[in-house]
């Protein structure tokens, strides 16, 4: 079975800059990659490349065989290529049923005009799952602003399970949390991961080196190393460019 998702000499400048530089990247079906690598090394420039939200300066993205390369990021989210930001993205005035209704209520949905649709049972009982399987089904009528950061960030995991994504691109996933909470998040990530490939960006090393089966770092925009974590751990040349660096 091949990639899921492919790029081929991916690359993005801007101006004299190259943030990403002539990168391959091969992502297979219910794999959990990690993207590593100092700060402005081209991590989350790639990460925005391969959801759609900006156009690469040369190379080509693939999805299951399909050249996606260049679609905006609405279209690829269709598709099945969804990303979660570093800054937290939900409506802070709304419940958390509120917020992941809303997504279930995307394009593509039939409605009837005179229905309320918080009458609708069956989105209603899919955002309710949602909000279970990411440890708030019991603050599902509470709005999303009384919520903890970490809580925050796994309602927006919920948002974006919402969109049923084949692959999941996740920048700096535990970013502001406590350790109790990136606790629960990496055990969260571990179950969306069952059924999806996702690749995650972040500079917690044991975050990374838990959860990743294979890692790819970054250097001035170009792909330094690839391979399992062990593999990573061990190489010296990582180590010199990035791991003795690392935020804990």
């Amino acid at each position: 079975m091949g990639p899921v998702l492919l790029a081929e000499r991916l690359s993005r400048r801007f101006g004299s800059l190259a943030a990403v530089d002539e990168v391959d990247l091969a992502l297979q079906p219910g794999e959990i990659r990690g993207i590593i690598g100092p700060n402005g090394a081209g991590k989350s420039t790639l990460l925005r490349l391969l959801a759609g939200e900006i156009r690469p300066s040369a190379g080509r993205i693939l999805y299951r065989g399909q050249d996606v390369t260049g679609r905006p990021m609405y279209d690829l989210a269709r598709r099945g290529i969804v990303k979660s930001f570093q800054i937290t993205q939900v409506f802070p005035n709304l419940t958390c049923l509120e917020n992941v209704r809303v997504v279930l209520q995307g394009p593509g949905r039939a409605w009837n005009f005179w229905q309320r649709v918080d009458l609708d049972r069956p989105t209603v009982e899919r955002a309710e799952a949602l909000l279970a399987q990411v440890g708030l089904y019991g603050k599902r009528d509470l709005p999303a602003h009384a919520l903890s950061h970490g809580e925050q960030r796994h309602l927006e995991m919920a948002m974006a399970l919402a969109t049923d994504p084949e692959v999941l691109l996740l920048d700096e996933p535990t970013a502001g949390m406590s350790a109790e909470e990136i606790q629960s998040t990496m055990k969260l990530l571990q179950e969306v991961a069952r059924e999806r490939t996702v690749v995650i960006v972040e500079h917690r090393m044991p975050v990374i080196m838990n959860l990743c089966q294979r890692i790819t770092v970054l250097h001035f925009g170009r792909i330094l190393a690839e391979g399992t974590p062990e593999e990573i751990q061990a190489s010296e040349e990582v180590q010199a460019v990035y791991l003795g660096r690392a935020r804990g």
